[in-house]
């Protein structure tokens, strides 16, 4: 959950609208995604900066962590990927992916990426590089 919708959803309720009252555009520049360094450090930040948020809300902790976990993942930092996932188990065991992906934190990037490229049909393990 990003930082704006934790701030209004405090504030406010959200209602379902029949008529269309946001529109997302897809820009062809730059994505923040080619920068997984800015944004770990932006989701850390929002998780720092809404805890009682994330504390009353243990199903959006959880699974904010295992994005978090996840993303460390792609940008090849295995341990920090570990302390998300382990957290993130901790936090909401009863996610039912959280299992799952802390198994598959702790195997590391190498298997982890082999498994993902076995399921994908073959894919390039991209996705898990190795850990520098």
């Amino acid at each position: 959950m990003d930082d704006l919708l934790i701030r209004l959803v405090e504030h406010c309720s959200i209602q379902a609208a029949p008529q269309v009252t946001y529109r997302r555009h897809r820009h062809g520049g730059a994505r923040q995604s080619a920068h997984a360094a800015q944004m770990l450090d932006g989701a850390r930040l929002v998780l720092r900066k809404h805890r009682r948020f994330y504390q009353a809300h243990p199903q959006l902790h959880g699974r904010q962590l295992a994005i978090v976990g996840t993303s460390y993942i792609r940008n090849g930092r295995w341990w920090p990927a570990v302390r998300a996932m382990t957290t993130s188990l901790r936090v909401d065991p009863g996610r039912p992916k959280a299992f799952v992906q802390w198994v598959g934190a702790l195997t590391g990037p190498r298997l982890n990426g082999s498994y993902l490229a076995a399921r994908t049909g073959g894919a390039s393990t991209e996705r898990c590089p190795p850990e520098r």
